[in-house]
């Protein structure tokens, strides 16, 4: 899913499938009637790396040796990121 925001149309989110998709769907991320939401102008990671788990670190190292050497730079750039802690179920969403 693609999602993009138009400033002239305050309050709406309009979704397609692919990036540049054709067929798009707009709806309002408010209820009618309501103040549009600020959102905040700080970003969530200022030093631009979302902190990842300790586990998923453990297993990029493990895996490292079986990925291309056109993509080994990527990865290893991972391994040096912040780890964060993570205290809930240990489940994938993939």
């Amino acid at each position: 899913m693609h999602f993009r925001y138009d400033s002239e149309m305050p309050g709406c989110i309009i979704a397609s499938q692919f990036i540049n998709g054709l067929a798009t769907h707009t709806f309002r991320v408010n209820r009618p009637g309501r103040k549009i939401p600020v959102l905040p102008k700080t970003m969530a990671y200022p030093q631009g790396n979302v902190p990842i788990k300790a586990a998923k670190i453990t297993d990029i190292q493990k895996l490292l040796r079986y990925i291309s050497q056109e993509f080994q730079d990527f990865y290893t750039d991972i391994l040096v990121r912040p780890t964060a802690e993570y205290h809930g179920p240990d489940v994938d969403s993939e």
